[in-house]
């Protein structure tokens, strides 16, 4: 099976000199199609960092990297992988439907489906009746599930996940998680989420490990 995503020796640093901070260390792993991953450590940990690797976000002072499952640089074809941020990310001039529809548009989907698939994804999450709202009128908990509807709209391959349940309550934390999870299986797509939340963590099917910018992919190495 071609791997989404595969790194060799991948790091991240920050800085030089005294200031200089590792984020990343030798980072080794692949990602499987239909995979899910829990990415487990503590704040500051490099959790985020790694996540932003994947996606094509962030350049890496060193190592490999590569996109075999997916055709190449995902930045190309910025529909293939779905991130959720674990900041703020939703634009603050746009409607939650525009919102979730922007990524769409500009991919070149055509307007009446961008739509279409926008509102449908937000029905997924019990947030049809914010489409006219603008983000300064949702709780932080509203827009962290607005942002995650806008990556299920895009049909990805591979979803990248920080914190996706960081501000909510559990219960709401549960319907997201399930609604994206069979989202996944529905487009056969794999899973990468970053939580410090063990009940989370349990949900998926491997758990690796992340210190001081060092990840261990080994289970044994979580006990």
């Amino acid at each position: 099976m071609t791997p989404l995503f595969r790194c060799e020796d991948l790091s991240r640093t920050y800085g030089s000199g005294r200031n200089t901070v590792v984020a990343v260390h030798g980072a080794r792993c692949e990602i499987l199609p239909g995979t899910r991953t829990a990415l487990i450590g503590p704040s500051g940990s490099g959790k985020s960092t790694l996540l932003h690797l994947m996606a094509g976000l962030e350049q890496p002072t060193s190592g490999e990297r590569s996109w075999p499952g997916l055709g190449g640089d995902p930045t190309t074809s910025p529909w293939l992988i779905g991130v959720v941020f674990q900041a703020p990310s939703l634009l603050l001039p746009l409607d939650v439907v525009e919102n979730v529809e922007l990524p769409l548009l500009l991919a070149g989907t055509d307007r009446a489906e961008a739509r279409e698939r926008a509102v449908a994804a937000l029905d997924s999450l019990d947030l049809g009746d914010l489409g006219p709202k603008l983000p300064e009128e949702l709780s932080g908990g509203q827009a962290q599930r607005v942002a995650v509807a806008r990556v299920l709209a895009g049909r990805p391959r591979l979803i990248l996940a920080d914190e996706p349940t960081g501000q909510l309550d559990h219960e709401t934390g549960a319907h997201v998680l399930d609604v994206m999870l069979h989202a996944a299986d529905r487009l056969g797509a794999a899973v990468v989420i970053s939580t410090h939340d063990p009940a989370v963590a349990a949900l998926l099917d491997t758990r690796w490990a992340v210190a001081d910018g060092r990840l261990s992919t080994s289970e044994g190495a979580l006990r």
